[in-house]
């Protein structure tokens, strides 16, 4: 007999405490992006 049950995986734990955290300091995915583009551009030729 085989029982196959669901199981949560580590990265959606992951991705919900990020977007936990970043709510609770009044971020979100645009304004995170937003910033990752600025710096990535600080370091770019």
């Amino acid at each position: 007999m085989l029982i196959i049950t669901p199981q949560e995986l580590q990265t959606d734990r992951l991705v919900n405490q990020l977007a936990k955290t970043w709510q609770e300091h009044g971020l979100d995915l645009e304004t995170m992006l937003k910033t990752l583009r600025e710096v990535r551009s600080e370091y770019t030729p």
